[in-house]
């Protein structure tokens, strides 16, 4: 009963604030003084949102600045230093840097070709692609290379380590990115 109530009245003031808004013509300082002075936490939402919603012309919504995502903006700038837009290739692997299209084109596995590796003393890989990438193992098991089988990298939980493997087996190892 309670949810009913509260929907029905967070519709009807929607439908009210739409209909008071465009005919009134308030001004914005108006409206968020309107909404300011709602007691109920969620229909005070719902008013900001519907203000939020009608903001146009030189208001905040029109700055370069703050009607900008800060993931574009970082692209902008990134864009300007380098020049060269990058790959899912060149991306994969550098997840602490904010940027909504990689978060969506993230791929879960990459297939990949081992060019070059290493063993140092203590018996941790240090691989490098055939597209420029180095990776370097992170855990202790072994793990042989052999240059003819195909290997893969895989993103591991929540995408916080990733897994260098062969694809015509089962083991695999922890590896993390350097270059």
């Amino acid at each position: 009963m309670t949810k009913q109530l509260m929907i029905t009245s967070v519709v009807a003031l929607g439908v009210l604030l739409s209909a008071n808004s465009p005919a009134q013509a308030q001004s914005l300082d108006e409206r968020l003084a309107a909404c300011k002075r709602i007691e109920n936490a969620l229909q005070r939402l719902v008013c900001f949102d519907e203000v939020a919603a009608n903001v146009t012309g030189g208001s905040v919504a029109s700055s370069p600045v703050a009607g900008t995502p800060a993931s574009e903006r970082a692209q902008s700038v990134a864009g300007k230093k380098d020049g060269s837009a990058n790959s899912k290739r060149d991306k994969f692997g550098f997840e602490h840097i904010p940027d909504e299209e990689a978060e969506k084109a993230k791929p879960d596995r990459l297939a990949i070709k081992i060019a070059n590796y290493s063993v140092n003393r203590v018996g941790a890989l240090t691989i490098e692609t055939t597209d420029g990438q180095v990776w370097e193992q992170i855990s202790a098991e072994r793990f042989n290379i052999d240059e003819s089988a195909d290997y893969y990298l895989e993103r591991g939980l929540f995408g916080s380590y990733f897994f260098l493997g062969r694809t015509d087996g089962n083991r695999r190892t922890r590896v993390k990115r350097i270059k």
